[in-house]
């Protein structure tokens, strides 16, 4: 089929992302061959870690909720760069890719509600609650 990134049957001149100036990659640079999905999988690395140590540093709950979506998106990468080793590309893990995607949103969307209703909870827990409904559960009982 043709180069997906692995520089199996490429020519010289598209070999390991000779023409893409990636460092390490090219006649003369001294290492070995780096392939554009090898490339792949290091950011999916660094996604995740990154996005993981700072989960674990971090106080305040929206950098929490950003910092776990970027170490999921970080996952979600490496399971693409690896279904796309396969020739043809195995669609079992973009279609797991694409689940986790739906659900990385509604996670998110979920996460944002419950921090939102955190901030403007009461800090007296005697004091109604914000919303249409009172402590006796009649309307309007702000």
């Amino acid at each position: 089929m043709g180069d997906r990134g692995r520089g199996d049957d490429a020519g010289p001149e598209h070999r390991h992302g000779a023409d893409r100036g990636l460092p390490g990659a090219g006649p003369g640079a001294g290492g070995p061959p780096v392939s554009v999905l090898e490339w792949y999988l290091c950011v999916a690395a660094a996604l995740t870690v990154l996005g993981s140590v700072r989960l674990l540093l971090a106080r305040d709950p929206l950098v929490r909720l950003i910092c776990l979506n970027v170490a999921g998106s970080g996952a979600l990468l490496s399971l693409v760069v690896l279904a796309a080793r396969s020739d043809p590309p195995d669609p079992v893990p973009h279609a797991l890719v694409l689940t986790g995607i739906v659900i990385t949103v509604a996670f998110t969307g979920v996460g944002l509600v419950l921090l939102r209703r955190t901030e403007e909870a009461p800090a007296d827990p005697g004091e109604a609650p914000p919303g249409p409904w009172g402590p006796a559960g009649e309307e309007g009982g702000r």
